[in-house]
């Protein structure tokens, strides 16, 4: 919060600034899709938002601000603290070629048996791209893959490409929490192949070992409403609308097109940590 009703707020601390944010939800009743993220100064509260079963609702961690901290346009006056986890996928694809690979393409098998993208690699290191080169083959015309296009980067509208390779290895990565309908929403990191597990092995990405809820404490409950702001803040791009009007196209658009895929409607009611009243 910069300004409200013609005051100039940049000079004030963080936390007068909260509360004149706060003061203002509560005056003009805002709710969805307007949110106020939650804020604390007690550390344990804070440990909480770390919990991994978040990353379904695309929280990928906390900020940290001092409290007494004034604006300073340009700057950036916060760390940002991700969870982080490993999962495992199955390489259904590569950038680059099967004999010199330069990046990964991640799947899993969803409840029909069909592979799902689920994540794409940072740029494979030497030592990878020899291991992996070794034992990696292009696929067949039998890939489901082949004839998808996938996007090349966040905000793009460039179509990757990619090489199919066989499915049939599993490798571990290193990732943030944060995902959007079961896809890593960042790049994950590849860490080492899993000799000791098959395609069929693999189940959707959870943090390793599980977190036990604090004493006195749940672990979090999402509401099927945030897996779909997830969604839309995935798909639909604010940096590509140029006025207010544009993004409201796009969003309804977006609206309407996942109208007709009631398969993934039928995803936000039953993704993991989902609690609902009426399912």
């Amino acid at each position: 919060m910069l300004e409200v009703s013609g005051a100039v707020l940049v000079d004030q601390p963080l936390h007068q600034r909260r509360i004149a944010l706060e003061n203002l939800f509560a005056s003009l009743g805002l709710a969805a899709p307007w949110a106020l993220c939650p804020q604390t100064t007690d550390a344990a509260t804070a440990r909480t938002w770390l919990d991994p079963a978040w990353g379904a609702a695309g929280v990928e961690g906390v900020m940290i601000k001092d409290s007494d901290s004034r604006y300073r346009p340009g700057e950036r006056g916060r760390l940002k603290l991700r969870t982080r986890m490993t999962a495992e996928g199955i390489i259904g694809a590569v950038t680059g070629t099967a004999r010199s690979p330069l990046s990964l393409l991640l799947g899993r098998f969803d409840a029909r048996g069909r592979l799902r993208l689920v994540a794409r690699s940072t740029p494979l290191s030497r030592k990878a791209v020899a291991e992996l080169g070794a034992v990696l083959r292009p696929a067949g015309p039998e890939h489901p893959w082949w004839g998808r296009e996938f996007s090349a980067g966040w905000g793009t509208k460039e179509v990757l490409v990619f090489q199919p390779v066989v499915p049939d290895l599993v490798a571990e990565v290193d990732a943030d929490t944060a995902l959007d309908l079961g896809r890593h929403r960042h790049p994950v990191r590849y860490l080492r192949l899993r000799d000791d597990m098959a395609p069929g092995d693999v189940r959707e990405p959870t943090a390793r070992p599980p977190r036990a809820a604090p004493p006195g404490r749940r672990i979090p409950e999402l509401n099927p409403d945030e897996l779909l702001n997830a969604d839309i803040k995935r798909h639909v791009h604010a940096s590509r609308a140029r006025s207010t009007h544009d993004l409201t196209h796009e969003t309804r658009r977006f609206l309407r097109r996942r109208q007709r895929q009631p398969h993934i409607d039928h995803a936000y009611f039953h993704a993991r940590h989902v609690r609902y009243p009426i399912r």
